[in-house]
């Protein structure tokens, strides 16, 4: 059996393969940061990581994140964006989390890093 695929199609194929270890690798170290966060006693923290990838060509851009313990209604609400400080030539990527510890149980942590995965695949 032959599979043939067009010049576009294998494109897509490896661009997206490119950003798989780069958001595996944000992502863990995300929630890393938030499983520590809501073991602590802490209401609020600022974390921030540099990584160098080779999908963008050995350029450096930062992580941010900020996270907020709070009693919402919703176990958590996530925003995230993309900018550029042309002030120290850097990338960003920022996320602002908001997380009620009460409610953020059982499957929330599988719908939190499903989020992230695709907040830093769409920003990357």
């Amino acid at each position: 059996m032959k599979i043939i695929i067009s010049e576009q199609q294998l494109k897509y194929i490896i661009t997206e393969g490119r950003y798989s270890q780069v958001t595996r690798e944000i992502s863990m170290d995300l929630m890393k940061e938030i499983k520590s966060f809501l073991k602590s006693d802490d209401e609020e923290i600022d974390w921030e990581n540099e990584y160098i990838h080779e999908s963008f060509d050995e350029e450096v851009f930062t992580v941010e994140l900020h996270l907020t313990k709070t009693d919402s209604e919703l176990a958590f609400d996530i925003s995230g964006g993309y900018e550029f400080d042309d002030e120290n030539y850097l990338n960003i990527i920022d996320f602002t989390i908001d997380i009620n510890p009460k409610l953020f149980k059982g499957n929330q942590i599988n719908k939190l890093l499903a989020e992230l995965k695709d907040t830093i695949r769409h920003e990357i």
